[in-house]
């Protein structure tokens, strides 16, 4: 089978959706998928070799079409589309000269320029409009990150297959052959104090909820220490500026390999997703989720739906969301009784086997893919 993947994004990026579109498309070759990914040729100052830059253990092709990225135009939304029309345009002439079997995309508007193709979904519009409704009939089936968006989907365009499909994890990447100790040494962290941990984006979506992290951490004294791995520069002086926290240190942006590092090295792992928005609450399907049950660390999450497609009682401890009493709570019954927080780290990491990319592409590919083919 030859699968095209199609991405209008920056290729490779540090942002999450490059790390998941490499590890998807690593697992679809592994599972035997021919795969190339078609790409604008978009001005990108990490510009070379993909498969290097994420290390993947096998190949992908990559084919950049030419566009006109525009960094000179001030409006967004202007340069963006631009950008997308330009290399649209480009993307129909190539695929008229190449055989492929299947389309497979994650971005609404790139329905534009193919159609019967497959469509992840990893977000819904608050209010879908006709046009929203335009695009998704162009395509033949879904993938999609929760159960809530499958429902959405299978309402506004009926007699669509939509399969619901979370994202996953490389467990090869958290067999690390030493200790908590040993990691803490290597990153400077100290060893006599209980390690909160977050990863991710600090302020690129308000819901993630930093700020409810910062203010539980004003409940705590020195004795625990909160690390939160991932921000930008602005970020992190906007932090410093906000809050006069003496336990809380401030990590930057990190080479992905380095992650589940920072992840085992702490004891208690933190999901602090806010509620009152959609995204948070029902489309989101975070890559971070994963990533926390295969460290095998205690997770205390907000008890929202979107996290409840993968975590329950007994896996995580569930907290109620947008309150930092709630939060402390839920860490403080870690630290109380740390041989139960043990048992349900266990059980996280044997469940999250079932969430690995490789079983994930084998799910797309003989629900979606060869069944249409």
């Amino acid at each position: 089978m030859r699968l095209i993947y199609l991405s209008s994004a920056r290729l490779p990026t540090e942002k999450a959706h490059g790390y998941q579109i490499a590890k998807m498309c690593e697992a679809f070759s592994e599972e035997g998928v021919e795969i190339e990914i078609v790409a604008p040729k978009r001005l990108n100052p990490l510009a070379g070799d993909f498969s290097a830059f994420y290390d993947l253990r096998l190949s992908v092709k990559v084919t950049y079409l030419p566009c006109w990225d525009w960094s000179f135009i001030p409006w967004n939304w202007l340069r963006f589309w631009i950008m997308i029309l330009s290399f649209g345009f480009r993307l129909k002439k190539y695929l008229k000269r190449n055989s492929y079997n299947k389309i497979y995309l994650r971005e609404n508007f790139l329905s534009l320029f193919v159609r019967d193709h497959v469509m992840e979904v990893h977000m819904l519009p608050e209010n879908p409009r006709f046009y929203h409704r335009l695009l998704w009939k162009r395509a033949s089936s879904f993938s999609a990150l929760t159960s809530y968006i499958c429902k959405e989907i299978n309402e506004q365009v009926p007699g669509k297959t939509c399969l619901v499909s979370p994202d996953g994890v490389d467990l090869s990447e958290f067999s690390l052959s030493v200790g908590q100790t040993e990691l803490r040494r290597r990153f400077g962290l100290p060893f006599d104090k209980t390690i909160v941990l977050y990863t991710g984006s600090f302020y690129l979506y308000s819901w993630k909820g930093i700020d409810i992290l910062l203010e539980t951490a004003r409940l705590f004294d020195r004795s625990l220490l909160f690390v939160l791995v991932g921000g930008n520069e602005t970020d992190i002086e906007k932090i410093k500026e906000q809050y006069n926290l003496n336990n809380v240190l401030l990590v930057g942006k990190l080479p992905h390999f380095q992650i589940p590092v920072y992840q085992q090295a702490a004891d208690i792992l933190v999901l602090p997703n806010k509620s009152g928005d959609r995204l948070s609450e029902e489309c989101t399907s975070p890559l971070k989720l994963f990533e926390y049950m295969a460290s095998n660390r205690p997770i205390v999450a907000s008890d929202l739906p979107s996290m409840r497609e993968i975590l329950n009682e007994g896996n995580a401890v569930l907290v109620e969301p947008n309150s930092p009493a709630k939060l402390a709570e839920g860490i403080k019954k870690v630290m109380v009784n740390r041989q139960w927080g043990e048992e349900l780290a266990s059980r996280a990491r044997r469940e999250v086997e079932q969430y690995t990319w490789q079983k994930r592409a084998q799910k797309i590919i003989f629900r979606l893919l060869k069944s249409e083919s």
